[in-house]
């Protein structure tokens, strides 16, 4: 799942389309996801997002905006 969400940081990741790629319910994923790595999906998602944000930064000559699109922010003023 982790490789999943990293691979697809730039589309909209909704708890939802999550669990169905799991085969639960959307509280039920929430839940099990929960306890097993500590925290919600969605910090989950904005910390890798940051995170690749952070790489991304610091190793390639990209505009903030350009970085905020790549890693899922639709609007740079969010990111």
């Amino acid at each position: 799942l982790r490789q999943y969400l990293i691979s697809h940081l730039a589309d909209p990741l909704p708890v939802p389309l999550l669990a169905r790629r799991m085969g639960l319910s959307p509280s039920h994923f929430a839940t099990q996801f929960r306890q097993r790595f500590g925290e919600t999906p969605q910090r989950t998602i904005e910390r890798l997002r940051l995170d690749q944000a952070a790489h991304l930064l610091a190793d390639r000559n990209l505009q903030v905006a350009e970085v905020a699109r790549l890693v899922g922010f639709e609007d740079p003023l969010y990111f």
